[in-house]
C-alpha cells in the first residue's frame, strides 16, 4: 500500500468522517455546508481545514476508507487461492458487490461527484490500481491468453475490470435494477473470467 492515500489517523478526523457518513446517508451531504459537518463532528471550521481543503477532499478519503474496510478478502487470500483462480475472482467480486450493497451512499456520491472533485477519483484510482497490483500475479500465473502473461498488460486489464465493476455496481445500487445481487456478481464473475482467461 506504498502509494495509496493516506487512511484516517485521529479521533477528530475519525468524527469528520463519521460525519460525513451520517449525511450521505441522509442524504445531505452535498447541501450541508463545512461548518456544519464541522460541527456534527464536534471542532471547528479552522478544524476542519486542518484535515481537509474541501468536502470533496473529505469525501475521497470516507472512499478510501470504505473501499479498504469492505476489502476484507486480503486478509483471508491465501495460496490456496491460486489453485482456484476463478473462484477466487468470484469472492472477491462478491465482497465488492456486498461493499456496494452496504455502502451505497457513500460509494454512489463519489461516483456522481467525481467529476468535479478530481481528488475523490484520484482516491478511488489508487485502491483500482492497488487491487490490480495485488491479484495480477494470480492472472499470470493462470491465464489462457498468452497477452495476459505479461504483468503489466494483466494488471491494465484488470483495472479496466475493476472500473467496469464500479460502474455496474453504481448503476445496480443506485439506479435500481431487477438483478439481484448475486446474480450481479455472478454475471460480473463470468465476464472477469473469460476477460482474464481463468475459465
Amino acid at each position: 500500500m506504498q502509494d495509496a492515500p493516506r487512511r484516517a489517523g485521529d479521533r477528530n478526523e475519525a468524527a469528520l468522517l463519521e460525519a460525513a457518513r451520517d449525511l450521505l446517508r441522509a442524504g445531505e451531504f452535498q447541501a450541508t455546508p463545512i461548518r456544519q459537518i464541522a460541527k456534527q463532528a464536534g471542532i471547528s471550521r479552522q478544524g476542519f481545514y486542518f484535515y481537509y481543503k474541501s468536502k470533496g477532499e473529505l469525501l475521497a478519503q470516507l472512499v478510501t476508507e470504505t473501499l479498504y474496510g469492505g476489502q476484507v478478502w486480503r486478509e483471508t487470500f491465501s495460496d490456496a487461492d491460486l489453485n482456484d483462480p476463478a473462484g477466487a475472482i468470484r469472492r472477491v467480486l462478491e465482497a465488492s458487490v456486498t461493499t456496494w450493497r452496504e455502502q451505497r451512499a457513500v460509494l454512489g456520491a463519489a461516483s456522481e461527484m467525481a467529476p468535479s472533485e478530481p481528488v475523490i477519483l484520484e482516491h478511488w484510482t489508487a485502491v483500482a490500481e492497488e487491487v490490480a497490483d495485488f491479484l495480477a500475479d494470480m492472472v499470470v500465473a493462470s491465464t489462457s491468453i498468452e497477452a495476459l502473461r505479461d504483468r503489466d498488460a494483466a494488471r491494465r486489464m484488470f483495472v479496466t475490470l475493476v472500473w467496469m465493476l464500479e460502474r455496474n455496481c453504481y448503476m445496480h445500487m443506485v439506479h435500481g435494477s431487477d438483478e439481484s445481487d448475486a446474480a450481479l456478481a455472478e454475471r460480473l464473475g463470468d465476464i472477469y473470467i473469460r476477460a482474464l482467461g481463468l475459465e
